[in-house]
């Protein structure tokens, strides 16, 4: 500030710029009264925000009256990014440097794309396109960027083994449904496929086997994967001799060799108990009267009677070969033994054989050994099947059954 005594008095005007921009003038000493006019100039990627004394005007019209100090402020520019996500999923926006929401010019954004269970990524379009994910978006204008998810679509295999068919209906989804005999459909994620095995004349279905083992008959499943999966056919006396089988008169030589029961699993294995001992082994169905048990003698002339009522097959005779044992075409006659009830593990869909035990004090004497675990009238019989020598004295057992 200075005067003289006829000329007014004149004030120091200093004018500066913050980052991101530059002033047209530096201020100087302007005498009262008199007017500055500065003018405020972004650099690139930024943006005017104000003057320290508060106006936005730009130009700025200052009138002098006394000692000012003024600065410019300047922003960088902030972009809007508008993400949209087509179809089941999300984006992720991870700020790799600088602001949040509407980001300033210069800031990197990683874009991650994520798609729902059951769904996959095909690409970015609009003002980015590609299939690359993640993505690093460096911020220099509005962008607007779509994600797009499409369902999974997944091949369901069925090879047939054997003579039969199997048939494909969707219980809920979308896929083609077909009647093929062997064929490859494709079906959304999530979809129930039915398949509904038919067998030949003749024939029987067996089981499923390859990614799904079991034998549900129809059999639905859920679509989450790609599944290959075989239907196995056979000759139906599979079926109607699997189970355990008593020998109901045993005409032969019980110092040479003797039948006394005979086992088939479904898994195609089997045993036989007789008087030299236990033979375990597996067999192959040749046709619906004739069973091979492989490496050890035959069964021809198989036969079975069914029971209407029960819809169960009895009566099971054959003629029996074993040349180990120098026995040839023996006839045999059996029956059902009804308190052969295997389990089939869930997991592994391996049979579990069991031992019935129907005295309850002989069970509850296994379980206290450890060879059991619940009171259910049968015991694993790989628990105990090499024992040889068991205390029960003293238990109150009457029934020795499950020991033979």
């Amino acid at each position: 500030f200075s005067c003289s005594k006829d000329t007014p008095p004149s004030f120091l005007v200093s004018i500066s710029s913050g980052v991101g921009g530059s002033v047209d003038t530096t201020g100087g000493e302007y005498g009262e009264g008199s007017t500055v006019t500065v003018k405020a100039t972004p650099d690139a990627e930024y943006e005017f925000v104000s003057w320290s004394n508060g106006s936005t005007d730009n130009p700025l019209v200052l009138t002098v009256s006394s000692n000012q100090t003024i600065t410019a402020t300047f922003q960088k520019k902030k972009y809007s990014l508008s993400v949209v996500a087509k179809g089941n999923g999300s984006v992720k926006e991870e700020l790799v440097s600088a602001g949040r929401g509407d980001y300033s010019s210069g800031s990197v954004v990683k874009l991650t794309a994520v798609p729902d269970t059951g769904y996959y990524f095909t690409g970015w379009s609009g003002d980015v396109t590609g299939t690359d994910n993640p993505i690093d978006i460096t911020i220099g204008s509005e962008k607007n960027i779509t994600a797009t998810f499409e369902i999974l679509v997944l091949d369901l295999e069925v090879t047939v083994n054997g003579e039969g068919q199997v048939s494909q209906a969707i219980v809920e989804g979308t896929g083609t449904e077909n009647q093929n005999r062997s064929t490859t459909t494709q079906y959304e994620y999530g979809t129930i496929v039915e398949l509904t095995p038919t067998p030949s004349d003749g024939m029987a279905f067996i089981s499923w086997s390859g990614d799904y083992i079991g034998e549900e008959d129809p059999l639905q499943l859920t679509m989450t994967e790609s599944t290959s999966i075989e239907a196995n056919f056979d000759y139906e006396l599979l079926i109607k001799v699997v189970g355990k089988w008593k020998i109901k008169k045993k005409t032969q030589d019980r110092s040479r060799w003797s039948l006394y029961s005979i086992i088939f699993r479904r898994n195609y294995s089997y045993t036989i108990n007789t008087s030299r001992g236990q033979v375990r082994g597996n067999f192959k169905v040749k046709s619906n009267s004739e069973i091979d048990l492989v490496g050890y003698g035959r069964l021809s002339s198989v036969d079975l009677t069914k029971n209407t009522t029960t819809n169960t097959w009895g009566n099971f005779r054959f003629r029996i070969s074993v040349p180990g044992e120098e026995v040839e075409e023996e006839e045999v006659a059996t029956e059902v033994d009804n308190n052969y009830k295997p389990v089939v593990n869930e997991e592994t869909g391996e049979t579990v054989e069991r031992t019935y035990v129907p005295d309850d004090n002989f069970e509850q004497a296994l379980i206290d050994l450890g060879y059991d675990d619940t009171l259910d009238d049968y015991v694993n019989t790989e628990n105990i099947k090499t024992i040889e020598n068991l205390d029960v004295s003293g238990k109150n057992i009457t029934d020795l059954t499950g020991v033979e």
